[in-house]
This record gives structure tokens, C-alpha cells and sequence, in this order.
């Protein structure tokens, strides 16, 4: 692999110099609870930060994305830095916010980590977004392009505030996607969408049955044909199978002594690029069909879920629960460019790999914008009560961004 220049090699000093800073801000970031929904003190801290550390130009937008600017000029060739601000709830995690420094023997890690709730997913990420920005900034280099860094809300339910940048944001470039990759270079993920499925009865006394119609018996013939249909489910040769499973059940009234006259089934679907949403609720249908052959009296009613956010700024939209699958390939400039400098930088070989969860990359890729995926922490960690990341990917991440940037952006 080629060595660094000398401008690099200046880049990536700068960058080591400023350790300290990177942790304290990571520590900082985690110390703040931002729920999704709930991330404006997040959001304040984010774009205080950005003016601090000498960004062009911050603003937080309609929909409380915290978002700053180095260099270059309005044009659509900027590179974008983007990183979730909310997480997941807490769970079982014991003191979530601490933000600690601690021996990463205790996770199977060497060296130090901060621990504490989005560390890995993706406080950490975001902190380094942001300090390798400055970096470029103290070095006074000129960018031709610009460098954005868009700490995003709502990332945990859908994306909401990548797909308001994605629709009415410059468009960029380029996109660089903070979500954990153990630093080595992600081309895309399955989707996620969410299916409700529900079986209509008629309710009676739960002492005299053969008066009604029992909604949750009728579920039943579908269930099967969930599982038999989920074997024959398409696969993608990098992204690998498309999966369907039933994770969640309701009934109406939920009462002891009473037929449920509605029950209903929340379906958990991973699809690839080549299993398309028109394609999942076909299937489905036929799926109800079916059971309806093997029984006269399912009714049944297939229908995408749909829910509707909230913005800490008040902005609300109601959206499709689902997040559709993107991949590019490695042969795409962007993700050479990115491997490359991975390896220079860290000074050993990375891989090409796919994540295991969604990401809001999808929402650039699929409007024809190149998008990978390189972070700092490690998808084991993610939404876990032993999530937590470790400083020198902390600080190695920094270095990758900050000549990326500069690739890219002079």
C-alpha cells in the first residue's frame, strides 16, 4: 500500500494531538440522554461544539438535525459525515450514562473504552466526524468542496432526520455513514420493514365458543404459512437471505373470559435489493389466501405498518415502519477511495463487509448517491448493556475521516 504524504501524515498528527479532546468530547456526548425524540440537548451540545471547533457554518434544522459546514462551496460534489444523535432505551444497562473510562478487558477489547449507552452506536462515531473536521480546519486547508457533518434524529425509528436531508438537503457528493464497522468498510444492508397482519372473528362469551368466531384460532393457518413461506425467501450474493419472522401479537379485548373478535401479528422483515416491498406483501396476501382455502372463515388483512414521529422541534410526518436495503459495489469510486485510505491510514489490510442491521445509508444510495459505511465500533456492542467503544479505534476513526476529507474534499 502506498505510504502517506506528507500533508497526510500533517493531517494525521493533528489529529493524535488531539486526543484528549476527541475522548472528552465522546464522554460528553454519551453523559447526555437523547432518546429518540428526545435529542435537543444532544442537538445544542452537537452544534456548540461545531462553532467551537471552527466549523464555516451550523445550524440546526426543521427537524432538529444538528449539521456544520467546512469550506468549498454550494455545490452537489460535498462529501457528508453522518451520525445518528438518538438510542435506543437503556434496558438493563447499568449506569448509562457515565461515560466512564475503564480497561476494555472486561468486553474482550485491549486498551481503554468509554463506556456508556450509544458509545458504539454512535456517539463515538460523531465525535470523531466532528474533531477530524477541525482538524482540517486548524491546518487552514483550503477545501474545494465541502465538508458536511450532520448529527441526524431519529435514526432509531426509521430514519426521519437522514431522509429529511436526503429530500430537501444539498445533495452531496458523497456519504460516509458512522454506523460500526470495526473499521473496516461497509457497502450496504438488508432492509427492515415492518407488516401487521390481523384476523377478524366474532367475539362471545368465552363459556360458549361455538357462539363466535375465535380470531386468534383463525391467526393460526397464517402462522404456518408465515414459516413456510419465509423458507423460500430470496438471498442476495452479498447481503446474504431475506428473512421474515412473526415477533408480536395482540388481541381484541384482551379479556379472559372473551373471543378475541381481532388479532393481530407484527412481522420483522429483513429484505434484499431483489426483494422488493410489492413482491413481500404479494406474498403475504397469498399467504392468507391460502388459509382461507383451509378454512372458510379467516378473514384476514395484510397492510404495511405505519407510524408517526415526533421531532423534538415539533415537526412530526407519519411514515412506512421500514428502511430499505442498499448496497454498492466495491468496484464504486467511493468505496475505493475509502478502502484505500482505511489501509494507509491504519497501515494494514480492511475488508468490504455488510452490516447486520439497517443504517440510514439507504436513504442517499438509493437516490443514486454513493454511500459507504466506516466506523469506530463494533456491531457486538451495539444496543447492549456492554456497549461501550474503544479509544484507539476512537481515535483511529479521526484520522480515517480527516484524510478522507481531504481526499475527497480538496
Amino acid at each position: 500500500m502506498d505510504p502517506l504524504s506528507n500533508l497526510e501524515s500533517r493531517i494525521v498528527d493533528e489529529v493524535e494531538r488531539r486526543r484528549s479532546e476527541l475522548v472528552r468530547l465522546t464522554q460528553d456526548m454519551v453523559r447526555i440522554e437523547s432518546l429518540s425524540g428526545k435529542e435537543e440537548e444532544l442537538a445544542k451540545l452537537v452544534s456548540e461544539r461545531m462553532r467551537a471547533l471552527g466549523f464555516d457554518q451550523v445550524q440546526i434544522d426543521e427537524v432538529g438535525n444538528a449539521v456544520g459546514v467546512i469550506g468549498g462551496k454550494a455545490e452537489p460534489s460535498a462529501l457528508m459525515f453522518n451520525g445518528h444523535m438518538d438510542h435506543v432505551p437503556p434496558g438493563d444497562m447499568p449506569d448509562p450514562y457515565s461515560g466512564e473510562i475503564r480497561d476494555g478487558s472486561s468486553f474482550g477489547s485491549s486498551g481503554q473504552v468509554v463506556v456508556g449507552r450509544a458509545a458504539s452506536d454512535m456517539k463515538g462515531a460523531l465525535a470523531a466526524m466532528m474533531v477530524a473536521g477541525s482538524a482540517l480546519r486548524s491546518l487552514s486547508l483550503d477545501l474545494k468542496k465541502r465538508l458536511v457533518v450532520a448529527g441526524v434524529v431519529l435514526e432509531e425509528t426509521n430514519g426521519l432526520g437522514s431522509r429529511y436531508l436526503a429530500e430537501k438537503g444539498p445533495r452531496p457528493g458523497g456519504v460516509i455513514i458512522g454506523e460500526s464497522t470495526s473499521l473496516d468498510v461497509a457497502l450496504g444492508h438488508r432492509g427492515s420493514i415492518g407488516v401487521a397482519i390481523t384476523t377478524q372473528g366474532v367475539s362471545c362469551h368465552a363459556s360458549a365458543p361455538e357462539r363466535g368466531i375465535n380470531a386468534l384460532y383463525k391467526m393460526i393457518p397464517v402462522l404456518e404459512g408465515i414459516r413456510k413461506t419465509a423458507r423460500t425467501l430470496p438471498s442476495h450474493p452479498a447481503l446474504g437471505k431475506s428473512s421474515m419472522v412473526a415477533t408480536t401479537i395482540s388481541l381484541s379485548p384482551n379479556v379472559k373470559n372473551v373471543l378475541p373478535n381481532l388479532c393481530t401479528i407484527g412481522l420483522d422483515i429483513r429484505n434484499t435489493p431483489n426483494f422488493e416491498t410489492e413482491e413481500i406483501v404479494r406474498r403475504l396476501n397469498d399467504v392468507v389466501k391460502e388459509a382461507k382455502m383451509q378454512d372458510s372463515e379467516v378473514n384476514a388483512k395484510v397492510e404495511l405498518q405505519r407510524r408517526r414521529l415526533s421531532c423534538y422541534t415539533g415537526y412530526e410526518r407519519e411514515i412506512e415502519a421500514m428502511t430499505p436495503p442498499f448496497y454498492m459495489e466495491p468496484e464504486t469510486p467511493l468505496a475505493q477511495l475509502m478502502k484505500k485510505t482505511v489501509d494507509r491510514v491504519l497501515s494494514r489490510e480492511s475488508r468490504f463487509k455488510v452490516w447486520t442491521f439497517a443504517t440510514d445509508g439507504c436513504f442517499f444510495a438509493n437516490q443514486g448517491i454513493p454511500t459507504v459505511g466506516f466506523g469506530p465500533g463494533e456491531e457486538r456492542f451495539a444496543h447492549s448493556s456492554a456497549d461501550n467503544i474503544s479509544i484507539e479505534d476512537l481515535v483511529a476513526s479521526a484520522k480515517v475521516y480527516a484524510v478522507l476529507a481531504a481526499s475527497f474534499c480538496l
